[in-house]
């Protein structure tokens, strides 16, 4: 396959801006996969391995040589990574997950497997024969399991990382089986970053979709991080299990205990502001002294037409949206003010 052509960064930068086109760039190499040309080695050289490493740590490639070091960096992480994530199948429904020990311990979603000591099949790369699995043990309410590989083998396996030493802008891979496993495609690797930590939840803007569920979020250095949970209303905000809580846990989980309800992993952010209930449409009716409304420049009556991105009709869409929303998450209000509309940043904060 010849060598993918990149336009200048500089004419990237002008046309879309680094925190536009980077990921859909990334995606696009990522999916041509093709191994680096001498030239391309020859300028990996040129970046040092300690400012790799600050790009890799979450800052964002300024020159072409450094989007061509990250892009060599990944795609040799992905040949590391990818032997170790399944397919996991369970009758008609299907998702993912990622083999972390030799003797075949797989981490995944807890929704993904239902409950404990069901039988499962998973599916590593094509060709390969599918593996006997069962499930074991669910945290309800923190969305975790774990599946067992019943074949008395020794398995690929990726290592589990640390996720309390996560950073916001981290440079992260997810992987999964969108849509479900497809042999002539396999997983599906996605470039992203963490946008918000706490210790039940990471959100990441991994576009992820059906199927991708129970897959692995990776760090830069192909660690688990993460286990992909829950799709927000848009495809790139999206939630992964930290690995720590599978660490917390494993006794139970290996053990087919099941416990915990259902509940959101992430508590939403304060915004600073009311609405009237009653209103056909979401006209702000108070705004909390010194709150995240207020710092922003929001005011009373203001009518809020988009709160990051999603269309606000009226009390209850504004406040699932809101609802969605971690703390110290930076969105853009749209609002009406009169007969000129706006438009606000406001930084969500802890309740």
């Amino acid at each position: 396959m010849p060598d993918l052509k990149l336009p200048s960064v500089r004419a990237l930068q002008c046309q879309f801006g680094f925190g536009l086109w980077l990921p859909s760039l990334m995606i696009l190499v990522l999916m041509v996969g093709q191994p680096p040309s001498l030239a391309a080695v020859e300028t990996f050289d040129a970046v040092a391995a300690d400012r790799l490493e600050e790009i890799l740590a979450g800052d964002e490639p300024k020159t072409l040589a450094e989007l061509q070091a990250m892009q060599n960096h990944v795609q040799q992480l992905i040949k590391k990574v990818m032997p170790t994530v399944v397919s996991i199948e369970l009758r008609a429904s299907q998702g993912s997950g990622v083999v972390v020990t030799e003797d075949g311990y797989v981490l995944t979603a807890g929704h993904v497997i239902a409950k404990p000591n069901r039988r499962a099949m998973c599916r590593f790369r094509e060709g390969e024969d599918p593996v006997r699995a069962k499930t074991l043990g669910i945290n309800n309410g923190i969305d975790s399991g774990l599946v067992k590989l019943e074949s008395e083998q020794s398995f690929p396996y990726a290592e589990m990382g640390d996720s309390a030493q996560l950073a916001k802008g981290q440079w992260v891979l997810a992987v999964g089986h969108p849509g479900g496993y497809e042999s002539k495609r396999g997983a599906v690797v996605r470039l992203g970053r963490i946008l918000a930590i706490n210790k039940t939840g990471l959100r990441t803007d991994c576009a992820l979709v059906g199927g991708d569920s129970g897959g692995p979020l990776f760090d830069m250095q192909g660690r688990v991080i993460g286990i992909n949970s829950r799709i927000g209303d848009n495809l790139d905000k999206n939630i992964h299990v930290p690995v720590n809580t599978f660490g917390n846990t494993w006794d139970k989980l290996a053990n087919a205990e099941m416990w915990g309800e259902f509940r959101q992993l992430f508590k939403p952010g304060f915004i600073g502001l009311s609405v009237d209930r009653d209103s056909d449409r979401a006209e702000i009716s108070k705004i909390s002294p010194g709150g995240p409304a207020e710092v922003a420049g929001l005011q009373v009556g203001d009518v809020i037409l988009e709160f990051d991105g999603v269309k606000t009709d009226d009390y209850r869409s504004l406040v699932t949206i809101a609802l969605q929303t971690p703390p110290d998450e930076e969105v853009v209000v749209r609002v009406r003010r009169g007969d000129e509309e706006m438009e606000f940043l406001l930084r969500t904060e802890e309740r």
